[in-house]
């Protein structure tokens, strides 16, 4: 697995984003080691349309995905779920501003049909990116609407107060 950030060093955790709807939470580098060989096609096929963006104000693009060694017929044909290494080369396109990461996640959120609402209706969703006005908490909402994140024990939380354990930090 090769991660390469060209000029500048990527900070996970990083939210991918497409103008289609497309939404990938990645914790940490570790993502890119063992990626079911079907992704390489979705990420090369977004790859001019998805940015890419961390937790500390970097705004990325990829330049390349490729498996780190050859992948045979069958698994292209047949198998497009087996993992495989990947080199995933990165560009970053400079700093972000905070609206910037929130109107992309709302045009997510507006143009998904099923995958970002499928827990909470698309309003609320909406309401909740309204809130968060830091990148910690765009982050933790993201989790949040998806199911990635789970509150302390409990009553269920509303975003805004499962943030607060975070403060403006990522966890």
């Amino acid at each position: 697995m090769t991660v390469r950030a060209i000029d500048k060093k990527m900070n996970y955790p990083v939210l991918g984003i497409s103008r289609d709807g497309f939404v990938q939470y990645i914790a940490d580098g570790e993502y890119w080691c063992d990626l079911p060989y079907g992704f390489i096609a979705m990420y090369e096929k977004r790859r001019d349309k998805m940015l890419f963006f961390d937790r500390d104000g970097e705004k990325w693009q990829t330049l390349s995905i490729t498996p780190d060694e050859p992948v045979g017929l069958a698994t292209r044909l047949f198998f497009h779920l087996r993992k495989v290494r990947v080199h995933v080369d990165f560009k970053s396109l400079g700093p972000y501003e905070v609206n910037e990461l929130r109107e992309a996640l709302k045009v997510a959120v507006e143009t998904d049909d099923d995958i970002l609402t499928q827990f909470h209706d698309q309003k609320t969703i909406l309401k909740w990116l309204d809130d968060a006005k830091t990148v910690g908490k765009l982050f933790n909402a993201y989790r949040w609407f998806t199911k990635e994140f789970t509150p302390l024990r409990g009553k269920k939380k509303e975003p805004e107060q499962a943030n607060s354990r975070y403060g403006s930090s990522l966890p």
